[in-house]
């Protein structure tokens, strides 16, 4: 593994098909992602 390389962060914006998926990942990033703000914008 190279030297250097940093953690994989969480990407801040999440952009998803549609509302349904916006509403399911809210729910999945507030479980799994704790203190990191994920911002989930629907395409459509």
């Amino acid at each position: 593994m190279p030297e250097g390389r940093r953690p994989i962060e969480a990407p801040r914006v999440l952009i998803v098909e549609g509302e349904d998926e916006a509403r399911f990942f809210r729910g999945f990033v507030d479980r799994t992602v704790p203190g990191k703000r994920v911002q989930v914008i629907a395409a459509r």
